[in-house]
């Protein structure tokens, strides 16, 4: 057995005598404090014990080893001698070969240092294998740095391996830090989630059936845990820890100062200056980098408020997840952490004043774990020991002495429960039209003395061994996807899990069908069915000896849309072999046709012999199943005007009476150079407008006359009418994937680009263009309120909507359609619409044409 107290000893000694200044002292506190939290009693908690005799043979040679496998740096300790390895996680090697040039310390010195040909590269990012094969060569390295040995026989570099692991981590993850072990040349790889071995560490009771709350901040992940009953009760993993802190410090830096600090320098002023509450006395640092504005070499005094400042985001970061985690808690479970106090671990537990901010966002008491050894960890071992031995005399009961007895069991469990699936509900178009249903499938039932399949051969079959399931059929194949969606296999993580929207249909099997966008997913627990089950007696080879009984399947609820049948397949047939969106809605916001193309055929996700088509489908760079209608955000161009135009009259910014006289561009000199705005109408052809109203600039989109109105409204008056017409928000469609749009404002610009506000932004806003970017159905859902009166509608493909009134004056919104009707007329912009009335009986109609302008070609 491992025997940590080795540890302690071992390293107290060298913490004594190789410390020279404050500095360092905090820097070996820190990886002494995060060592212990995570692995001082790991191996009773976290490993098995392998009886091979191969193992037992190779263990005679090996030593016995825990890692802390680190974002920053890896700590290696060794069963008798404590830890013999800490350094920096980072391996440097030859950039075309992929040799290991250097590992550790010597790889770290060479950041920043390198000649092209070498890549300095760290292996692990926010707790995880970032890079497979510099780990194992990583691990391989230490594991054999650990087993040189200066007698004639070497050492067998075979050991035993216990490794701490993010608890938020995949599967996937877990496997490639037990794989990387196993490749660097451990014979048995053991993991720990982080939280419950700094729990250990910390001394805590985690087998008592009462609460206690760990917070393990570390370098690439910070863990919180509720732990009771030796398990996980609620847990999180996020990552924000040390590394996201250093990487503040330098963004603070650059937006401040416009010096770019290297990550190792911020981490040195993280530790020497760092903290997260007001102190008493300021304290200071100078720090050296690059300045941005001449490229040359500066230096300059930092204090530690400066510090704070930059750290407060990733402080509170962690803060509202620990009380999230607080939140999740069940109440007993809350009332013994409130006796028993948060106790936090790991180096980020370190940052000054970090508990206290915890403990009065919390309401809690917060400590930071102590290195003690106590009782307690004895009494774990001891019952870690007798759990084992108990079950040893379990299996030694069930397999040894009661083992014919169920032997005799298992022979008599013939029967086989064969899931029949059920029809999924209709979905209708608002005439009643069936868009998408279902077909009757005849499959055979094959059985072998293990399982059984379901194949749709049926030649040579019995009535008996025949079953009725059902395949879905999308009857508009393509021209209708984005709406209906398509439909998938269970996963494996859905398999077993029963809905919380729908827990009367059961959990998902094996084999059954799941909706994976559109309608199909939106109203999947109304679509589908309750499946079926034949039960059915086998012999010992397979062979169906009789049915015992049948459970037939329940057919799911049909849905009736509000899409209209006949204009959704025709302006699927117009967008045929063109990239684009279009939605139309009636004056309540219903949804009477979406089309996003280029589109896809959802039968092919149903029908096994389509595996090809579903696999041109998604690699397909047009990228076919994305829904472009309410996925995509772009700029929305000259149809944006209308809100313009509304912001200033509703402001009385103008009035219907506004005059403007376009010469074809807008002029104007800065301190930055001299710019200038032009209108369409200059640019291509040379004319201009002269003196114009509101009504005949909509018409003629004349660009200069909104560039004006955008400067004397200002983009403040433009983005809250912006946000009035739901512009920044989700329109409320039943539809899954839609994302907000994007209003550009000066506070926006300075934090996302770190750059000012300037009033060809403003111009640029004005006619829908800039940094604006709208999803289509957002842009048509704000013309809609135009249109019907100024009342803002949630859009629905399925249902009645809900309206908002703006309360926009009518004489506004009548001068505005004024201008969108001039616009579909002789002189406007639509020149489609020119003879609509003469075609439709005089019938009118409004438009807004809109063309946005990007520098790619």
């Amino acid at each position: 057995m491992f025997n940590f107290s080795d540890i302690y000893t071992n390293y107290i000694l060298q913490y004594s005598f190789s410390l020279d200044d404050k500095e360092d002292i905090l820097a070996e506190r820190t990886e002494m404090r995060i060592f212990r939290t995570k692995f001082r009693k790991i191996t009773d908690a976290g490993r098995k014990i392998s009886k091979l005799p191969m193992n037992r043979f190779f263990g005679l040679f090996s030593h016995d080893v825990g890692i802390d496998l680190g974002t920053a740096n890896t700590l290696v300790w060794v069963k008798g001698k404590g830890i013999v390895i800490r350094e920096p996680s980072v391996v440097a090697r030859h950039k075309k070969s992929k040799e290991i040039l250097a590992i550790g310390t010597a790889a770290k010195k060479m950041i920043g240092r390198a000649p092209a040909s070498i890549e300095t590269v760290r292996p692990l990012r926010d707790g995880v294998i970032a890079d497979f094969d510099a780990t194992a060569a990583m691990l391989s390295h230490y594991i054999k740095k650990v087993h040189e040995s200066g007698t004639v026989i070497p050492k067998i570099p075979r050991p035993r391996v216990v490794i701490g692991i993010p608890s938020g981590v995949t599967e996937v993850e877990r496997r490639a830090v037990a794989d990387a072990a196993i490749t660097s040349g451990a014979r048995e790889a053991h993991l720990i989630e982080e939280p419950m071995a700094a729990a250990i560490g910390a001394n805590l009771p985690i087998e008592n059936p009462e609460g206690v709350f760990i917070i393990d901040i570390g370098g690439g992940t910070s863990e919180m845990a509720v732990i009771s009953l030796g398990g996980t009760v609620v847990g999180r993993s996020i990552r924000v820890a040390g590394d996201e802190m250093n990487e503040a410090i330098v963004s603070y830096v650059r937006l401040k100062y416009s010096l770019l600090l290297g990550e190792p320098t911020a981490e040195d002023v993280k530790i020497t200056i760092g903290t997260s509450v007001p102190e008493e006395k300021e304290r200071y640092t100078v720090v050296r980098g690059r300045d941005l504005e001449n490229g040359l070499p500066k230096s300059m005094k930092l204090s530690s408020s400066e510090i704070r400042e930059a750290l407060a985001p990733t402080v509170q970061e962690i803060v509202r997840n620990v009380v999230d985690t607080l939140e999740e808690t069940p109440p007993e479970l809350v009332a013994d952490i409130m006796e028993r106090s948060i106790v936090m671990a790991g180096g980020g537990s370190l940052l000054p004043g970090i508990d206290k901010i915890i403990s009065d966002a919390t309401k809690m008491p917060t400590i930071v774990a102590e290195e003690s050894e106590s009782w307690l960890i004895w009494f774990l071992r001891g019952l870690v020991i007798l759990v084992f031995l108990i079950i040893v005399g379990r299996l030694t009961d069930l397999q040894i002495i009661k083992g014919e007895y169920y032997r005799s069991l298992a022979e008599g469990n013939r029967v086989r429960r064969v899931p029949i699936h059920a029809a999924r509900g209709k979905i209708l178009a608002r005439g009643g039209e069936a868009m998408v249903g279902n077909k009757e499938v005849k499959k055979r039932i094959l059985f072998d003395s293990q399982s059984f399949k379901k194949s749709k051969d049926l030649e040579g079959a019995n009535a008996d061994e025949i079953i009725s399931e059902w395949e879905r059929e999308y009857y508009l194949s393509d021209n209708l996807a984005h709406v209906s969606g398509y439909l998938g296999e269970a996963s494996e993580e859905e398999v077993g899990k029963v809905k919380a929207q729908c827990p009367s249909l059961g959990p998902s099997r094996l084999g059954s069908w799941v909706g994976r966008s559109g309608i199909e997913q939106e109203y999947d627990c109304l679509l589908r069915g309750i499946d079926g089950e034949e039960l059915i007696e086998v012999d010992t080879q397979g062979n169906k000896v009789r049915t015992l009984g049948i459970k037939k399947p329940i057919s799911g609820g049909d849905i009736k849309t509000n899409i209209d049948f006949g204009l959704q397949e025709k302006i699927s047939q117009l967008m045929s072999g063109k990239n684009g969106a279009v939605v139309v809605q009636d004056s309540r916001g219903e949804v009477i046709a979406l089309y996003s193309s280029p589109s896809f055929n959802p039968n092919i996700f149903v029908q096994d012999v389509r595996g090809k088509e579903v696999e041109l489908v998604l690699n397909d760079k047009n990228l076919p199943m994305f829904n472009r209608v309410i996925g995509g955000i772009f700029h929305p161009g000259s149809v944006f005007k209308p809100i313009v135009a509304i912001s200033a009259l509703e402001e009385e910014k103008i009035d219907k009476d506004f005059i403007y006289t376009d010469t074809g561009k807008i002029a104007f000199d800065t301190a930055y150079g001299s710019f200038s705005f032009s209108n369409w109408y200059y640019t291509q052809y040379g004319g201009v407008e002269g003196e114009i109203k509101l009504p005949r600039a909509i018409a003629r989109s004349t660009d200069t006359f909104f560039y004006k109105v955008g400067e004397i409204a200002g983009v403040e008056v433009i983005d809250k009418w912006a946000s009035k017409f739901g512009l920044d928000s989700k329109t409320g469609v039943d539809l899954p994937g839609e994302v907000d749009g994007l209003i550009p404002s000066p506070e926006w610009k300075l934090k996302v680009k770190g750059e000012r506000w300037f009033l060809g932004n403003t111009y640029h806003i004005s006619i829908g263009q800039g940094d604006l970017a709208l999803t289509v159905v957002g842009i048509h859902r704000a013309n809609l309120a135009v249109s019907n009166g100024g009342k803002l509608c949630d859009l629905k493909i399925v249902g009645n909507t809900n309206c908002t009134n703006l309360k926009v004056k009518k004489e506004n919104l009548d001068l505005i359609k004024e201008g969108m009707k001039k616009a579909c007329s002789t002189g406007g912009t639509g020149f489609t619409f020119f003879d609509f009335a003469e075609k439709h009986n005089g019938l009118e109609v409004a438009c807004k044409t809109g063309t946005a302008e990007t520098n790619e070609d």
